[in-house]
């Protein structure tokens, strides 16, 4: 028997056809990247104001002291504390990772390796930032805040 001449079976299906139309979808697009913008609390820009904005100022990047971590020296992280309060006309851009939080369980060392838990180093940096809030520009969150809390 040639294939031309087989009987073709007809298969009776109940699978629903979408009613999908693109043009509907991209304006319901449209709709939610709007309310996405309107709900939006980020910033383009930020004019700061440091210091009389007669004198000169010096603004220095601060990040990755890791709080919480074993690593971290704390002798150290006093120290430049006690300088950024004592010097005048020089605030600080934390750009992050100030605590260690590392609550992932990527590996035991990881977690073993903190001298205190994500509890205690959030109250430590929440601590020390309220002392040292005075002479911050601004502040961003890094890979360990952002990720881990």
């Amino acid at each position: 028997m040639k294939v031309k001449d087989a009987v073709r079976s007809v298969v009776i299906s109940d699978k629903k056809k979408a009613d999908f139309k693109w043009r509907e979808w991209g304006e319901l697009a449209e709709r939610i990247q709007d309310m996405h913008r309107r709900a939006s609390v980020s910033q383009k820009f930020a004019k700061i104001q440091l210091g009389d904005g007669k004198k000169p100022v010096c603004l220095l990047p601060f990040s990755d002291q890791h709080i919480g971590s074993r690593g971290t020296n704390y002798k150290i992280f006093r120290k430049m504390t006690e300088e950024i309060l004592e010097t005048p006309n020089l605030y600080i851009a934390i750009m992050g990772d100030l605590a260690e939080f590392a609550i992932k369980l990527r590996s035991v060392a990881e977690v073993c390796a903190q001298v205190f838990g994500p509890e205690k180093q959030m109250q430590f940096v929440e601590d020390w930032f309220k002392e040292v809030e005075p002479k911050v520009a601004f502040c961003t969150c890094g890979n360990h805040e952002d990720e881990r809390t």
